[in-house]
């Protein structure tokens, strides 16, 4: 006998076989009848059952989705907010003030400053949006790794120099080549060393080292940071949280971890995070060998 559930379709046969001779009595058809459309009734309940979770497990993702969309824009906004304000700020003060050449100069280099700020944060979250996306373009080429990090480490000089901090790249057994995006590696190098930079104590060492294990290219940047906390390894990979660096006087909007993190994997890489075994923090790039 068919097994019909509630939308008419056929879900199986039900049937009972036995030894006797002659075909089953009124009330043993009645009962295979009965247990046949119990079965349906189960069948369209589990049915109903799994739909109502599939629906549920949507509305949670829609949900967790909606409010990462606020927080994501909230973070934005106020990021945007902070350096237009000072361009305001700093051009009321050019118009209504006779300042000194000295004075004037200064405000031009901060308006300068905040424009540069929005600009890149622009380009950051435009990147993130590639990204997610799968619109991002790369151009894979065989990358010397060396040299790169003595562009990076020669940029990012002053900085470093103000805060005292020492850069000490390591010298590699031969040369090392890895296949990437050699300006989308420079900028995660320049966001993960500027990081171990800005987020290191006073007369600090940011020390950088490469090795080739078989197929893959290990870079490790290491700091002295104060570190972080295990139950915040993850958090500092979700755009525009900075751990409560905001509260200090650290520039940054949260969006150089989570960026590099996602160039790196776009690149069929890994970035990961861990504690120095004194203090600080190391991350860990891996590319494939060229």
């Amino acid at each position: 006998m068919p097994v019909i559930v509630g939308d008419g379709t056929v879900a199986g046969t039900f049937s009972l076989s036995s030894d006797f001779a002659k075909g089953p009595t009124g009330r043993q058809s009645q009962i295979v009848e009965r247990c046949r459309n119990l079965t349906a009734i189960a069948i369209e309940h589990a049915r109903l059952d799994g739909e109502l979770a599939d629906s549920e497990a949507r509305f949670r993702r829609a949900e967790a989705a909606s409010r990462a969309k606020s927080w994501f824009l909230s973070g934005m906004a106020h990021e945007i907010y902070t350096p237009l304000s000072g361009i305001l700020g700093f051009t009321e003060l050019l118009d209504s003030l006779d300042l000194s050449p000295e004075r004037r100069r200064d405000a031009y280099q901060r308006i300068s400053e905040g424009a540069q700020h929005v600009i890149s944060l622009v380009d950051d979250v435009l990147d993130v949006a590639k990204i997610e996306g799968g619109a991002l373009e790369l151009e894979r080429e065989d990358v010397n790794l060396q040299p790169l990090l003595r562009e990076v480490t020669g940029l990012l000089e002053p900085i470093a120099s103000r805060r005292g901090v020492e850069i000490v790249c390591r010298p590699s057994h031969g040369k090392v080549m890895v296949v990437a995006d050699r300006r989308r590696l420079r900028q995660v190098l320049l966001n993960v060393i500027g990081n171990a930079i800005k987020y290191n104590r006073q007369d600090g060492l940011v020390v950088t080292d490469s090795r080739r294990e078989g197929a893959v290219v290990v870079l490790a940047i290491t700091d002295e940071g104060p570190g972080l906390p295990d139950h915040a390894m993850d958090r500092v990979f979700q755009p525009f949280d900075r751990l409560g660096a905001e509260r200090t006087q650290v520039q940054g909007a949260g969006l150089g971890l989570p960026l590099s993190k996602s160039l790196i994997e776009a690149m069929n890489g890994e970035l990961l995070l861990s504690r120095a075994p004194a203090s600080g923090a190391v991350v860990q790039i891996r590319l494939p060998a060229a």
